[in-house]
């Protein structure tokens, strides 16, 4: 490659650390705790705790520059490279659920190298992968300076699936989790104490991603994979975006334009409707993100009011993406964000015990 760059879980020994490119194996032996064992084939499993998004890990890491920590940077201009030739290992990764599992999860994936489509071409990306779930026990102590070791139990659930060889996200949906994993997953955590003799700290669901086959780039063999998130997150994707900070962000004097100052160039249009009135619900700290309350001008009868949510940076409206990413929510619903640690959150608010956050990254 050239010119590239939980569920279940209480998280107490979260450490964060500088960096996310050494894949560190740590130097634990459960030997000391393992009880009189079952016919369980556990699998010991380390990873990387120096993401903010989750927490993943690989045996196999082709070339340091480009580790598995790429797949998590809200970047599509990096990416993990997986496999380099003369290499006869086809890989695969292992990456934490960082939400409650639900009886469906969305797993969302830019296959390729998509710092460029011309870049896409020349190297190669998955064409097939294989999905399974584990279940892993995270046993009192055992933790370092940047990360974890697992023991791991693969469940019954496992899939395979074809990806379009595609410049964009994919979005894949892995089905009936309650039919065919959640019952395994409990009878795992019910069997601990008879396998080993150490105290649970933490429990995680884990996505084991393998691929088995690709989709051969036009230049370089290298098997590329750009970004993974879940179904909790939303990526803005490429296009449109500014090399400078949004200083100011506000309704023009004819009520229907979004405007921005940044701090090199003022008055640059991000939104506009002519035929509604626009007026600002929210806007997030960093101005990245705005909700604007529209109106229609002309209203005859029930005044028709619509939530609209704003990428600034990436000047567009992303209602209708929400939407296709979350079935509960429909464009023009009411929405408003929260901040929590510097991350911004949508919010929609279906009925007072129901409430989805979703978490706002931006493209790089």
């Amino acid at each position: 490659m050239k010119n590239r760059s939980t569920a279940f879980t209480a998280r107490k020994h979260r450490i964060k650390a500088g960096h996310d490119c050494s894949f560190v194996l740590f130097l634990f032996l459960f030997c000391s705790g393992v009880r009189a064992q079952t016919n369980d084939c556990w699998k010991d499993i380390p990873l990387i705790d120096t993401m903010e998004y989750t927490l993943f890990g690989t045996e196999h890491v082709p070339d340091i520059r480009y580790s598995p920590g790429r797949l998590f940077d809200a970047g599509f201009a990096t990416c993990w490279v997986s496999h380099i030739p003369n290499d006869n290992t086809y890989p695969y990764v292992f990456i934490a659920v960082p939400q409650s599992i639900t009886n469906n999860i969305k797993l969302n994936i830019f296959s390729g190298y998509g710092k460029s489509e011309s870049l896409f071409y020349k190297n190669s990306r998955p064409e097939k992968i294989q999905i399974s779930l584990f279940t892993a026990l995270v046993p009192d102590g055992y933790v370092s300076e940047h990360g974890l070791l697992c023991k791991a139990l693969q469940s019954p659930y496992q899939r395979t699936i074809y990806l379009a060889d595609t410049f964009g996200v994919q979005n894949i949906l892995i089905q009936n989790i309650n039919k065919e994993f959640m019952q395994h997953h409990r009878e795992v955590l019910s069997r601990y104490k008879s396998h080993f003799d150490l105290t649970m700290s933490d429990t995680l669901v884990l996505v084991k991603i393998e691929i088995l086959s690709v989709y051969q780039g036009t230049v370089y063999d290298d098997i590329c994979i750009s970004e993974i998130f879940f179904n909790n997150c939303y990526i803005s994707p490429a296009g449109k975006t500014f090399d400078s900070d949004i200083v100011d962000v506000y309704v023009d004097e004819d009520e229907n334009t979004l405007m921005i100052n940044t701090d090199k160039q003022d008055s640059i249009a991000v939104y506009n409707d002519k035929g509604s009135i626009l007026q600002i619900a929210g806007i997030t700290d960093d101005n990245r993100w705005a909700v604007l309350i529209s109106v229609p001008v002309e209203a005859m009868g029930r005044i028709e009011t619509q939530y609209r949510i704003i990428n600034l940076y990436g000047r567009e409206e992303i209602s209708g993406k929400i939407e296709y990413l979350y079935s509960d929510y429909t464009a023009g619903e009411p929405v408003y964000f929260e901040q929590n640690n510097e991350k911004n959150y949508l919010v929609i608010q279906k009925s007072p015990g129901k409430v989805r956050r979703i978490e706002l990254r931006h493209f790089k």
